[in-house]
């Protein structure tokens, strides 16, 4: 069966007449405006339920590294619709993201040429450091082989963390002519801290057609066939680092990595499920929020605004945790050494000795557009510091 030709989105009725009788059409669109995300390192991206990232302008879907967004558009498309959306959950310890979708109703005219839930794709989604892997797996569960087609949509807009937030710019870098191959996009920007940004996305298989914008996939099951593709966006940040194969030994090495942060920490159980509850959450919550340096690990602040370090928060998770992670105390008091105020500047109310509030990267924060590429303004990290490190020697 050849797949019908793109519905038009705006004009379709919720429901058709056959005869007698009225046929309500699955909606595609309702339920996925709440977000979900995956964290990981300087990464973090932001979806809505369906896995998609919406054409995005000035909210807060995408994916992001390093204080800039290098994704503002990723989304998915069967026989020109949208999937319908089943179900969605992170894994127990965030490590990776599922989402759960079938065709939609597809009809011509009056008469129904594909009926929804005949293809189920499972949508897996990880992040490991610079690079967010999706693996898609569609499944025909129809009597009669069928020809589908699978779109991937997508768009980089480079913009920097604080322009959503609100902050507007004077002048913005430029945005590079796309460079193509077979099976790989780059999307340069050229920032105006002389910083080369590139998001590139490799496909597996080979799309049937790719632009600067979309992937185009033509797919024949059997009944009862399934098949996988496999999508790598890599954040670049001047050179380009090395990326792993697949998405299975991206997201062996990220659920390894939180495994080994929990079983630090003791196993409670009480009689109360919410409150066992409460307990596993925030435990992957400090793991989703952890990272890693040269100078030992560091829980970020919180997501999205606030994934970068904060000399506050740190300080305090390092304290609540000191018994049972002292390495993660260890990290934060070298980190802030390290970042401690070396003179006097109004600007970033930095003094000699004192404790780091606030480190963002970005454009923005390079050019000194916002104060808070190192901002010291915090009347209390200080204090915090002297306490954590009396803590930790005593522990």
């Amino acid at each position: 069966m050849q797949p019908p030709s793109a519905p038009s989105f705006t004009e379709t009725p919720e429901h058709i007449r056959i005869g007698e009788h009225y046929y309500l059409l699955a909606s595609a669109l309702a339920p996925r405006r709440p977000q979900v995300l995956l964290n990981h390192q300087d990464s973090f991206a932001i979806f809505d339920l369906a896995g998609d990232v919406p054409l995005a302008s000035n909210e807060p879907y995408g994916l992001f590294h390093r204080g800039t967004r290098f994704l503002h558009r990723f989304e998915l498309r069967l026989n020109g619709g949208f999937p319908v959306l089943l179900s969605t959950a992170p894994s127990h310890n965030g490590s990776a993201l599922v989402t759960y979708l079938a065709n939609a109703d597809e009809r011509r005219g009056d008469e129904i040429v594909l009926l929804r839930d005949t293809i189920a794709i499972q949508r897996s989604k990880t992040l490991l450091n610079h690079t967010l892997y999706e693996q898609l797996r569609l499944h025909h569960y129809g009597l009669t082989p069928l020809s589908l087609q699978l779109l991937v949509l997508f768009s980089a807009d480079f913009a920097d963390l604080f322009e959503l937030r609100g902050a507007t710019r004077e002048r913005r870098g430029a945005l590079g002519a796309p460079v193509l191959t077979p099976d790989c996009v780059r999307l340069p920007y050229h920032g105006l801290d002389g910083v080369l940004r590139e998001t590139r996305l490799l496909f597996s298989p080979t799309p049937r057609r790719l632009s600067a914008a979309s992937a185009e996939f033509s797919l024949t099951l059997a009944p009862g066939e399934e098949t996988t593709l496999e999508i790598q966006v890599d954040c670049v940040v001047g050179a380009p680092h090395e990326v792993r194969p697949t998405f299975s030994s991206a997201l062996a090495a990220v659920h390894n990595e939180r495994s080994r942060w929990e079983e630090q920490f003791p196993s409670l159980v009480s009689d109360n499920d919410n409150f066992n509850e409460w307990l596993t959450r925030s435990l992957h919550d400090l793991a989703l929020l952890q990272t890693h340096s040269d100078y030992g690990s560091y829980v970020y602040a919180g997501i999205p605004w606030f994934a970068t370090i904060f000399g506050r928060d740190g300080l305090i998770t390092a304290l609540a945790t000191l018994p049972f992670a002292p390495d993660l105390a260890a990290g934060v008091l070298r980190t802030l050494a390290r970042l401690q105020g070396q003179r006097h500047n109004p600007e970033r109310d930095e003094e000699p000795g004192k404790i780091l509030h606030e480190l963002r990267y970005g454009e923005m924060a390079t050019l000194g557009e916002i104060p808070f590429g190192r901002y010291y303004g915090s009347i209390d990290a200080t204090p915090l510091f002297l306490v954590l490190l009396a803590a930790y020697a005593d522990r």
